[in-house]
């Protein structure tokens, strides 16, 4: 059994962005706690409480306890799942002479965009109003006590923009490098990171059934960009009904609607059946695609671009056609040393096979798609064998056969997308970090960026 902390801003981010991870976990017999920074206390109210609750802060959290609560025996009903308040008593961090504090809603506003935006009027008690680093400690102390396997939290971006998201977000990570220095280091830190494509299937209003639900399509996308590569990609179709009746649950903030919802904004989104993690930090052993080092979910490889294979076709053939025309230059090295007369450095196949070579880890890597890799080589290889028949194209004398020069630069592109469509996949799920790559104060394999 494997303990994973999930780290939240209100009652209702974890059921919304990690509700099927969560209840996959507990199924699978692995401890998970829930550790939420406020109680929602400035969340818009929709639904039946919300001429009685919008704008009474207390009456709203007391509610929204309520419902986080029931989300929790949704998505576990067995009560593996435990939830904790930041702040409150010990099992909120009030530990290492902290004094037991409550951390409040600091609230937000629709931007023109489509995302969040910090509220003007901040409480005194909000999160955002914290001192930085302060509620690092907390956060710090309850990783202490619980050693966790596995920290998940938001992107930098705070899925939406919420600055209370984006402050969760920083003060987390912060909490991870003070248990460092305290004596546990978290094997894996994660962020909850949906890819634009994801986003944008989210989104689609074309989806059956969305216009039925009474939604209102999305202007534009309410996403940030990611942090990075989806390392791990989590399958919870098996959960998507359990994650449903915990978003239902969170009532006063959530419309569930068959296979959709929405939020305050009426915006519609499909509850999806994938939820995808980048990694801030990679465990030193682990199964590759799977959340905790001792194993953990059923995960799914990161899905290929739909571009990968038209993108994959098009840099084959832009190698193909500059590669002929430049493969048979070579070098006399006499004239650098005259006893090398004769010896020709075939510097010109060596580029456009750099070239071939380069194309297919570039569509490869980005597309994440094995077919992309293979058609590229393929779109090389039958543009040099084009040019090098004359009756069957003009210009085809570029590619000569006779030339050792021109036979390698035909067969080249065809084995290095093979070599590559079998190693290169093994790099999109990195692996440990290498030995010796920290800076002081600094974990090998932790990943910096903007807001870290």
């Amino acid at each position: 059994m494997a303990t994973a902390l999930f780290v939240h801003a209100h009652p209702d981010d974890e059921s919304i962005a990690a509700g099927g991870t969560i209840a996959a976990l507990a199924a699978a017999g692995h401890r998970v706690v829930v550790l939420t920074a406020t109680r929602g206390e400035a969340g818009e109210v929709i639904g039946p409480l919300r001429d009685r609750l919008e704008g009474d802060r207390a009456a709203l959290a007391a509610n929204r306890e309520q419902e986080i609560a029931a989300a929790m025996r949704a998505l576990d009903p067995h009560g593996r799942v435990e939830q904790r308040f930041l702040g409150e008593g010990a099992p909120g961090g009030a530990l290492g002479g902290l004094e037991p504090r409550r951390f409040e809603d600091s609230g937000m506003v629709w931007g023109a965009d489509g995302l969040a935006h910090p509220d003007p009027h901040l409480p005194a008690e909000a999160l955002c109003a914290a001192p930085e680093g302060q509620p690092a400690q907390y956060i710090a102390e309850v990783i202490l006590a619980l050693r966790p396997d596995a920290v998940i939290t938001d992107n930098s971006g705070g899925g939406y923009g919420h600055p209370d998201h984006r402050r969760v977000h920083q003060e987390t990570l912060q909490a991870v490098r003070l248990a460092d220095e305290r004596g546990w280091r978290t094997p894996a830190v994660y962020l909850i990171d949906p890819p634009r494509e994801a986003s944008r299937d989210r989104f689609d209003p074309r989806r059956s059934g969305f216009a039925e639900t009474g939604f209102r399509p999305a202007e534009s996308i309410p996403a940030v960009d990611p942090d990075g590569p989806p390392e791990v990609v989590v399958d919870i179709s098996a959960h998507r009904q359990a994650k449903a009746a915990a978003m239902a649950a969170h009532a006063t903030q959530v419309q569930v609607r068959g296979e959709f919802f929405a939020l305050s904004n009426g915006v519609g989104q499909h509850l999806a059946d994938r939820e995808y993690y980048s990694a801030w930090r990679r465990p030193a052993q682990r199964e590759p695609g799977t959340l905790l080092p001792a194993g953990g979910v059923t995960a799914r490889p990161a899905r290929p671009s739909r571009w990968a294979m038209p993108v994959g076709v098009l840099l084959g053939l832009i190698a193909g056609v500059m590669g002929s025309m430049h493969h048979l230059h070579a070098y006399n090295l006499g004239a650098i040393l005259p006893a090398l007369d004769g010896t020709l450095l075939p510097w010109g196949v060596l580029l456009s096979g750099l070239l071939a070579v380069a194309s297919q880890v570039a569509v490869g890597t980005w597309g994440r798609s094995i077919g992309a890799i293979v058609l590229c080589g393929l779109s090389t290889s039958a543009v040099s064998f084009l040019l090098s028949m004359p009756g069957l194209a003009p210009g085809g004398d570029l590619v000569i056969t006779s030339f050792a020069r021109s036979l390698a630069w035909l067969y080249l592109p065809l084995i290095s997308a093979i070599l590559l469509a079998f190693f290169l996949p093994r790099l999109w799920l990195p692996g440990p970090p290498r030995a010796g790559g920290a800076r002081a104060g600094v974990p090998a394999g932790d990943r910096r960026g903007t807001g870290r």
